[in-house]
């Protein structure tokens, strides 16, 4: 067991205290069964998250805020742990994806701590789509991935590469950039959404639906099947899709008049 400062131990208490009384209030507005304190166990208290937060999702009728809430809460919490455990690292920033020298190969992988992230691999072939799909649908619970959307696209030297935009359940302390990679294939990573935008707190799913949009969107270089379809896959698609997962698209997204499933509305 952890030793703490006494007054390291007091801001993890305070941090555990504001999330338990979060998770109280909000499993009995939405109907969630949840038996914890301030005195249950960690793991407890992390399962009563995962329950309440499968509720208070906007897909499940809940609102933005307050699963924006619930997770700040959360991350409040265990970034207050990690700080106060003997020779932790320091703390990172939200929504930064944070490089790390690679001068030499025993240096340590990128790390991405925010709510969603671009990856973009370079060196599929069209033959491996269906591979690179396998392996996503593969990794979709270790990732703890909610939402994602991939497409393949060819650059002007007509070399392809696929972009996967991925929207995960929580934040991560420590998730790192290899352990996306697809065989020999480890893609770069951003935390911006389109044109350099970046994920902005105040609108979050908003921000990441542009992200997702840009992804899904039909550009100049998106590899098309023999069947004329584009290679496009996700789980969340945009309102005029058949993807039982949608978003709104704001119109000022669109910069084409028409897209891979019908015209723009």
């Amino acid at each position: 067991m952890l030793k703490f400062s006494p007054m390291a131990a007091s801001l993890v208490l305070l941090a555990k205290r504001a999330l338990v009384s979060l998770l109280l209030a909000l499993a009995q507005q939405h109907g969630v069964r949840v038996n914890v304190t301030r005195e249950s166990a960690d793991a407890a208290v992390e399962a009563a998250f995962r329950a309440v937060v499968k509720k208070v999702h906007p897909d499940k009728g809940g609102r933005v805020a307050d699963a924006q809430r619930l997770q700040d809460a959360r991350e409040k919490w265990r970034s207050a742990k990690t700080k106060a455990a003997p020779g932790s690292r320091p703390q990172l920033k939200p929504h930064r994806l944070l490089p790390v020298s690679s001068s030499s190969k025993q240096s340590r992988p990128s790390l991405i701590r925010s709510s969603a992230v671009l990856l973009t691999y370079h060196g599929v072939l069209e033959s491996g789509w269906p591979d690179f799909l396998a392996f996503v649908n593969e990794h979709l619970v270790a990732w703890s991935v909610l939402h994602w959307c991939a497409t393949m696209e060819r650059c002007g030297s007509g070399k392809p590469h696929v972009h996967i935009m991925l929207q995960f359940h929580a934040v991560s302390e420590w998730r790192k950039v290899d352990d996306f990679c697809f065989g020999a294939a480890r893609p770069n990573a951003s935390t911006t959404d389109v044109c350099g935008e970046g994920l902005c707190r105040a609108q979050l799913q908003r921000s990441i639906d542009r992200g997702m949009f840009y992804v899904w969107a039909d550009k100049i270089g998106t590899v098309f099947a023999s069947n004329a379809k584009a290679l496009t896959e996700g789980n969340y698609l945009p309102c005029w899709t058949g993807c039982q997962k949608r978003y709104q698209v704001d119109k000022r997204w669109c910069l084409v008049p028409a897209t891979k499933s019908g015209s723009l509305p």
